[in-house]
């Protein structure tokens, strides 16, 4: 006679898979010690996702947290279960770009968390955060005030360092001018630079990104001489390729090692501007 086996129910194999949390803790704690695991328990599975905030057990308290990552991977070690998911958090863009922070600043998961918390630094946007499109990054201040007061580009927002992590969720366009400027380091942890973070950010969420630095690159062109110049006939102080340059509305640059030679350029600098 054969047996009758019954196959176990969905719900049953759920309860039987533990599902673990490395949390971190919005908390003062030894820095060695950066992340703590916490069983999940069944009731809060559902909603259990990086990045979103928890309530759970620390030492004789109950503090609030962040998931940091989730695993099936029951540690060797007793864990304590997350008593309480908040609907506030990080989304999972956040998420991913301080894991890249904390590798290459080699700073703390809370900090790299934290510093991403709006309200801090100066912005100031023409439009509601919903429809800005372009952010605008400019070095200190005092420049985003000017700047706010005179640009016309609707939907768009000016912002300081720290408005890198502004949220705008139909943003396209970082721009970054001056991103040589000393300014856009951080000097507090977890010691970013803005323009290191922004070109992260739009490798995640796949923007377009523009450099204007303050002293535009030059690319040199050739070196003229004038003897060579006046065997094809021209007995002018302008090359032929330093003349096709101006006429074509470039901007040119010329290095004159002839004192000599500068001053006729000086004494003949009405004739032509550029």
């Amino acid at each position: 006679m054969l047996g009758c086996f019954h196959q176990p129910s969905i719900s049953l194999i759920i309860k039987s898979m533990s599902t673990f949390a490395e949390v971190v803790i919005d908390s003062y704690q030894d820095p060695t010690k950066r992340l703590f695991t916490y069983q999940v328990p069944e009731n809060l599975i559902g909603s259990a996702r990086e990045g979103v905030k928890v309530v759970a057990p620390f030492g004789k308290r109950v503090v609030e947290g962040y998931i940091w990552s989730i695993t099936p991977t029951k540690p060797p070690f007793p864990t304590k279960p997350i008593q309480e998911i908040k609907e506030s958090g990080f989304s999972k863009i956040q998420l991913e770009l301080a894991k890249w922070m904390v590798k290459h600043y080699l700073a703390s998961p809370l900090d790299c968390l934290k510093c991403q918390i709006g309200g801090k630094g100066e912005k100031s946007a023409n439009s509601p955060v919903e429809t800005v499109a372009t952010l605008l990054l400019v070095p200190s201040v005092s420049q985003v005030k000017f700047r706010a007061s005179t640009e016309k580009q609707k939907n768009l927002m000016i912002g300081s360092r720290s408005a890198v992590f502004a949220q705008l969720p139909n943003l396209k366009k970082i721009i970054i001018e001056e991103p040589d400027n000393w300014n856009y380091k951080d000097e507090r942890t977890p010691y970013y630079h803005a323009v290191e973070v922004a070109q992260k950010r739009a490798e995640i969420e796949g923007l377009e990104i523009e450099m204007l630095p303050q002293n535009p690159k030059i690319k040199p062109s050739r070196i003229a001489d004038l003897d060579l110049e006046k065997l094809a006939g021209n007995f002018t102080l302008i090359s032929q390729p330093l003349e096709g340059a101006l006429t074509s509305g470039k901007y040119t640059i010329v290095y004159v090692n002839s004192r000599e030679l500068q001053d006729k350029i000086r004494g003949n600098s009405q004739n032509w501007h550029r």
